[in-house]
């Protein structure tokens, strides 16, 4: 006769079909939990209690949210704790029933959550992250998931990180997130941001469609793309105000009234990234925008394709008022309502190092207030 297989976990204690209880392995091993969204809860509670823990979601389960947890504005307990989520292409969502109310998924308070191959999905809230929030020094890693679907009336459609917390993200998405009236439609960073082979799409906002760095933050960013995010007023893709190194990795197809793929107000360091096929629909800075005291560096780096058409925009590719060094770098095909369509270099210093500026329209350089040494056309 041919064994029967019982799955170690309801050999192990209270079977599903009696409660659909959260039910731990041998002691110290991880927690599995059941597709039951009470279960979920009790389970993150259970781990805070304890100090931490780990818990494996039942497979490919979706665990649909219909109230705010405690009468609070996050649908799950808060992360106190570190702990570790094995999704296995689950979905934590908030409903989208009639009368759902309003509040965003998870916050990580002062904790460390680790999240694997899950889906954070539909948060709402009139505040600050839409689908996840990380203060008091809180941790997030998402490793292979994405944060979809989710808005914020404040900051960070997606994902809202405040002073002195740390984000990373590998091999993940962050897309269609809202900040209607705030900064960051996917991502709001106020500290630590690590972006590794991640992708930030579709997101919009009023400022920073894709990403937004405050003045504390900081932006690591190796491999993946920013791309086709959108702002009702200025960066579609970057708004950097603090500090960020952009490597190997696409920022393409954003949009904005001003500045569409990167505004950078900070420090700023791009190496082997392209900047490409963004669009200022009212103004200046179809690619990039150096403002007034912010440093830029593009190492290796393409700028090309990039269009600021409406009447008298410039700086189809590079609009500069601080202080930009381009080594080894090309500036290409770029266009421009008035000249240049290459770079405007309005009252800052632009150094070009082994670099080609070429093919812009309706010029280069010719016409920037401040001569581009090395340019010409």
């Amino acid at each position: 006769m041919r064994n029967l297989h019982i799955p170690r976990y309801l050999a192990t204690g209270t079977a599903l079909g009696l409660g659909l209880a959260v039910v731990p392995t041998t002691a110290g091993a991880a927690t599995f939990v059941p597709c039951d969204t009470a279960a979920l809860i009790t389970a993150i509670s259970t781990a805070n209690g304890s100090g931490g823990g780990t818990l494996n979601l039942a497979p490919g389960c979706t665990y649909t949210l219909t109230t705010a947890f405690n009468g609070g504005d996050a649908g799950l307990p808060a992360i106190t704790t570190p702990i570790t989520i094995n999704a296995d292409g689950d979905i934590i969502e908030r409903s989208t029933a009639a009368g759902t109310p309003h509040f965003f998924i998870i916050r990580v308070d002062g904790g460390k959550l680790t999240l694997n191959s899950g889906t954070i999905r539909g948060g709402s809230t009139p505040g600050d992250g839409g689908g996840i929030q990380n203060i008091n020094a809180g941790s997030l890693t998402l490793q292979s998931s994405t944060v979809t679907g989710n808005s914020a009336g404040g900051v960070g459609g997606g994902i809202a990180t405040f002073v002195n917390g740390t984000v990373i993200l590998r091999a993940s998405s962050v897309d269609h997130n809202t900040a209607a009236a705030g900064f960051g439609g996917g991502i709001f960073s106020g500290s630590a941001l690590t972006l590794q082979a991640s992708s930030i799409r579709s997101n919009s906002g009023g400022n920073g469609g894709g990403v937004f760095i405050g003045a504390n933050g900081k932006l690591t960013m190796n491999g993946g793309d920013v791309s086709d995010n959108a702002a009702a007023g200025a960066v579609g893709g970057i708004f950097n105000s603090g500090t960020a190194t952009v490597q190997s990795a696409l920022v393409k197809g954003n949009t904005a009234a001003v500045s569409a793929g990167i505004s950078n107000h900070g420090t700023m360091t791009l190496q082997d990234t392209t900047v490409s096929g963004n669009t200022a629909t009212a103004g200046n800075a179809g690619g990039i925008a150096n403002i007034s005291t912010a440093t830029l560096t593009l190492e290796a780096s393409t700028v090309s394709g990039n269009t600021a058409n409406s009447p008298g925009a410039t700086g189809g590719g590079l609009f500069n008022l601080g202080t930009a060094t381009l080594i080894a770098s090309t500036v290409t095909d770029n266009s421009a309502d008035t000249a240049p369509g290459g770079i405007y270099n309005k009252a800052g210093t632009v150094g070009l190092i082994a670099t080609a500026v070429a093919d812009n329209h309706p010029t280069n350089c010719a016409g920037s207030p401040t001569p581009v040494p090395g340019c010409s056309g």
